[in-house]
């Protein structure tokens, strides 16, 4: 049993799981697919396709036709939110406390939206701790209507929604995994460019702690790289001071590009001198496998990257913000918690028959032998019952026989004892050997030596006078007496 339970679990480490991602980026949705083992992470299919004028029913097709197509059998699903769809802020809580930062973000999220609180989904990185008793959170406020779409979208194609994530914060867990020795543990400055918009990422380490949104993607580039690298720059230097104002922690030391920002001519060398600082460009996909079929290239010719998708997908399990909403992670928690009753059940009632199983194989095989025992000696039961008959007949015989032994020994044993003029009322014993009797004799020394023979003879013990009476009798005074006495076994004499 221990053997076959680590099986499983072995089996479950290195089972392979298909996860659909899917990020809508300004007027375009991406579409990928990871295969994800213990070992190895692979995307196998991607794809982007615009989505203006769709409905959600339409979207769903499209996809549905790409799984299809890729021949894809979806196990789990990531949907990313980007900054164009987001707000962000940077606030102080005056508190240390995990449970109360959350219940005064709660109460504070009406300040920095304009959209009632039941129309947001709200989630917060914690950057740490300052001063004595304040801690700074990054806040992230995304619109329900969004994140509701995404969750119809996976309903249509029956799967759940199993992540939502933030891609500032999958692309600073990925680009920190990727350039560790490079950006060390200061603040990096993150540059992903989208077609249509650019995502301005701060990160120290691993952990995002500012985020804004610049309306300029690559489309902005095409045929104007000078003016669109100037306006750029622009926009660059309103993050960096903005960042600064924040006074978050250190200044950005780097700044490193992604997404279609590699694919900018020019653009690398120009930000480096204008803004004084190292810039260089990172492929946030090196650490997956491509699979050979995928032609990526095709793709980025239509402007879309996949660059953020692709770091979601991977560093999922490492994100610490989660936009699903309550009621879809409660379902969720349910669905869970009853397979883990119904699996519970199960191995229990696996457990019980292999206890009872063994039990009740024997029982059957000690009922089988008593029938076959029960049918051998069935000829001789007859016999037997006969056998009992005589048996008791003659246990009869001999308890009669017994009984009048035990009278002629009292018989022998008062008749020995028995003094002259003295007569018996009566003489009785009970089963147990006790002996009553009861009579009359002239004088109160008549019963003592009546007495005293008893008890000299080896018939008789414990001997004793109950009660003696004086009264006239034809006018002379006679005894009346009661004697007990217990009657010796023959077999202990």
């Amino acid at each position: 049993m221990g053997f076959g339970i680590c099986y499983l679990e072995f089996n479950k480490i290195m089972a392979t799981k298909s996860i659909l991602g899917l990020e809508i980026a300004g007027k375009y949705l991406k579409i990928a697919c990871l295969k994800a083992a213990a070992i190895k992470k692979e995307i196998v299919a991607a794809s982007g396709f615009s989505i203006i004028d769709l409905s959600d029913e339409q979207i769903a097709e499209k996809i549905q036709s790409f799984l299809e197509e890729a021949d894809i059998k979806i196990t789990g699903s990531l949907c990313a939110i980007a900054t164009d769809s987001a707000i962000t802020r940077n606030i102080e809580i005056p508190s240390v406390n995990p449970k109360e930062i959350k219940d005064i973000v709660g109460l504070q999220v009406g300040r920095h939206t304009p959209y009632p609180r039941e129309e947001v989904i709200v989630d917060y990185i914690n950057i740490g701790s300052f001063q004595k008793n304040y801690t700074k959170v990054l806040l992230v406020i995304v619109h329900r209507e969004r994140v509701d779409q995404y969750v119809r979208l996976l309903s249509m194609l029956n799967v759940e929604a199993d992540h939502i994530v933030f891609t500032p914060e999958s692309l600073g867990i990925q680009i920190y995994k990727l350039e560790k020795q490079r950006v060390e543990d200061k603040p990096f400055g993150l540059l992903h460019l989208d077609k249509n918009f650019t995502e301005f990422i701060v990160s120290a380490g691993s952990k995002v702690i500012f985020t804004r949104n610049i309306p300029l993607g690559r489309q902005d580039f095409i045929g104007q790289a000078e003016a669109g690298h100037e306006k750029y720059l622009e926009e660059i230097k309103n993050s960096l001071e903005a960042y600064a104002g924040e006074d978050i922690g250190e200044g950005v030391s780097q700044i490193l590009l992604t997404g279609s920002g590699r694919e900018c001519p020019g653009l690398e060398s120009f930000l480096a001198e204008e803004l004084s600082l190292p810039v260089f460009s990172v492929a946030a996909d090196k650490n997956l496998t491509i699979s050979h079929g995928l032609d990526l290239e095709a793709e980025n010719q239509k402007g879309i990257y996949f660059d953020s998708l692709f770091s979601s997908l991977s560093v999922a399990p490492d994100t610490e913000l989660n936009l699903i909403p309550d009621e879809v992670r409660l379902k969720k928690d349910f669905q869970q918690k009853s397979k883990e009753i119904i699996k519970t059940g199960v191995l229990l009632l696996i457990a019980f028959m292999l206890i009872v199983t063994p039990l009740g194989i024997d029982v059957y095989l000690k009922e089988n032998r008593l029938k076959q025992i029960d049918s051998r000696y069935q000829p001789l039961q007859k016999e037997v019952y006969e056998l009992e008959s005589i048996f008791s007949k003659v246990s009869s015989v001999r308890q009669y026989l017994k009984g009048r032994h035990y009278v002629l020994r009292l018989l022998e044993g008062v008749y020995a004892a028995i003094p002259d003029r003295m007569s018996f009322e009566n003489i009785r014993y009970d089963p147990e050997g006790k002996v009553y009797i009861r009579g009359t004799a002239e004088s109160m020394p008549a019963v003592f030596n009546f007495v005293s023979q008893m008890e000299a003879n080896a018939l008789f013990e414990e001997v004793k006078s109950e009660r003696t009476t004086t009264r006239e009798e034809g006018g002379r005074r006679v005894v009346d007496f009661r004697i007990e006495a217990n009657l010796v076994n023959e077999e202990d004499m």
